[in-house]
């Protein structure tokens, strides 16, 4: 297929100059590499001292494959778009390694020194934290439901619920957990988590009222620790709807 060759051919020559950090493809080709008519979207990882003269030589680069029809550059992000006299579109994006950041849905050609896996690494696990928080915030919607039309079993239900997405969430983060200022704030919060769960087990409205409180501050000391790559991915204002509605019984 002639996208898998312009690829093959424009990587070998970028590697050959031994400049690049990394390279990686991204869009419709990595999902079906089989698709004749998707575009080729090749991201080139560099040093900051590198960047200039790649810069320059991008035309020489994109001319590794094949002769050039059209050549048009995006004044702000700096993507050079190809069109190739046979047809073939290549996007060339020039990123500098510091600038660079977590990646989904990618396909890793060259990886020095396992830069793009971990970013990768950050980005899945995002993702996986994003799913458990946003699952907390949909059982509180549940629970503030059930709360307010007095249903006392599903209420209860729901707050169980609340503490196993929470313990689960903790499990996940101290995997993570690297300095003793972090180490004494999981301490911390795990305290919290011990005085809930004593609270839950009491078939009282008011008791499991109090033990979801203490969920959502434990939460929300999470939420403002987290990420900006993180904080994309959370519905935060699933959650705020609740917690306000909550705060006020």
């Amino acid at each position: 297929m002639l996208q898998s060759r312009a690829t093959k051919l424009i990587s070998d020559y970028l590697l050959a100059s031994k400049l690049v950090s990394g390279l990686f493809l991204s869009g419709p080709l990595v999902s079906n590499p089989e698709d004749a008519s998707s575009d080729i979207h090749l991201h080139v990882v560099v040093e900051a001292s590198n960047y200039d003269f790649i810069y320059k030589l991008r035309e020489k680069i994109l001319e590794s494959y094949y002769s050039i029809l059209y050549l048009e550059e995006d004044p702000k992000t700096k993507i050079l778009r190809c069109v190739y006299d046979n047809g073939v579109i290549l996007y060339l994006y020039l990123i500098i390694e510091k600038e660079i950041k977590p990646l989904s849905g990618v396909k890793v050609i060259f990886d020095n020194a396992n830069l793009l896996a971990k970013k990768i690494l950050v980005e899945n696990k995002n993702q996986e934290i994003a799913q458990i928080m946003n699952d907390f915030s949909f059982v509180l919607v549940k629970y503030y439901n059930y709360l307010r039309g007095d249903d006392l079993l599903h209420m209860l239900y729901q707050a169980s619920k609340l503490a196993i997405i929470l313990k689960r969430l903790l499990s996940f983060l101290a995997k993570d957990i690297k300095t003793i200022e972090e180490t004494e704030k999981l301490k911390y919060i795990e305290n919290d988590e011990k005085k809930y769960q004593q609270a839950i087990k009491y078939l009282d409205i008011n008791q499991s009222l109090m033990a979801v409180k203490l969920m959502m501050s434990v939460f929300d000391r999470i939420i403002n620790q987290m990420t900006i790559e993180l904080a994309q991915m959370v519905n935060i204002d699933l959650y705020l709807f609740s917690k306000e509605r909550i705060w006020k019984l």
